[in-house]
């Protein structure tokens, strides 16, 4: 069994990212699969023979990029709307 002092920071960082994670739903449900999939993508792309290992970083990078434009665009959108929502209702 590993000692505390190596344990209890690691299960701390472990704690934080979950908090991180229960705190912003948005992260998780949509960041964390779109990851998992380009890494799918970079993986297919190494395995087909028509590309190379360059080629592969280009397709997954391109995803994850538009991907993540699609996110922020969503994030954007959610700001927007809970903004609006309190500037009509008068809550803070």
């Amino acid at each position: 069994m590993l000692p505390p002092r190596l344990t209890d920071p690691v299960y701390a960082a472990l704690l934080r990212v979950r908090r991180f994670l229960d705190d912003h739903w948005l992260i998780r449900w949509f960041v964390v699969p779109l990851l998992f999939m380009g890494a799918c993508v970079f993986l297919l792309a190494l395995v087909l023979p028509i590309f190379g290992p360059g080629d592969a970083v280009q397709l997954a990078v391109a995803y994850l990029v538009l991907a993540f434009a699609v996110v922020v665009v969503g994030l954007v959108v959610e700001r927007v709307a809970i903004y609006a929502y309190r500037r009509a209702t008068g809550r803070r």
